[in-house]
This record gives structure tokens, C-alpha cells and sequence, in this order.
């Protein structure tokens, strides 16, 4: 008497193949969290030591976290000068950019 199988041959072949590139794909998928949640630990880490560095230095810019900003008087695009003190209250975005 023969034997019948679940599958033809060639489906259980590529039933096989399927399933093994799934699990590879899932290996890889966990392997991929693991690499980017150590890396986000690093940047952390580098991010806080930076800080302790700098922080205490005078003219870092961390040192200016959470200081007033000093006041400058700028032209606007009409040419009226527009002092930083006279927009107090107000949301203010300074865009400084150059060109080399």
C-alpha cells in the first residue's frame, strides 16, 4: 500500500522554503531591535556625558540652556528695525543660516 502525504512533493517543498524564510526573517527582525536598542542606549550615553563636559563650560551652548537670550535689534523684511524685546510673550523663530 503508498503511502499519501499531507502535500505533493514540490508543495511541500515550497511550503518548506516559505516557512524557513519566515523564521530567518523573524531571526532577523529581533536581531535588527537588539542592534538599534544598543545604539540608542550609546547615543544616550554620549549624549549625557557631552553634557557633563560641557555644561560648566562658559561659552558652551549648554551653558545658555534655559538663560534669557540677549537683546538684538534686527531690520525685517520691510527694513523697520525690530528689536527682541518688544516681542516679549511672543513665539520667536530665528532662522540663521550662511553661504560660504
Amino acid at each position: 500500500m503508498k503511502k499519501q502525504s499531507f502535500l505533493p512533493p514540490h508543495l511541500m517543498a515550497v511550503v518548506t522554503v516559505l516557512v524557513v524564510g519566515l523564521l530567518g526573517c523573524e531571526a532577523l527582525q529581533q536581531a535588527q531591535h537588539r542592534r538599534n536598542d544598543r545604539l540608542k542606549e550609546d547615543l544616550q550615553q554620549s549624549i549625557e556625558d557631552r553634557d557633563l563636559e560641557t555644561a560648566h563650560q562658559p561659552g558652551s551652548p549648554a551653558a545658555l540652556v534655559g538663560k534669557i537670550a540677549p537683546d538684538f535689534t534686527l531690520q525685517n523684511l520691510q527694513g523697520s528695525a525690530v528689536t527682541l524685546s518688544e516681542l516679549k510673550g511672543k513665539a520667536v523663530v530665528l532662522n540663521f543660516w550662511a553661504t560660504w
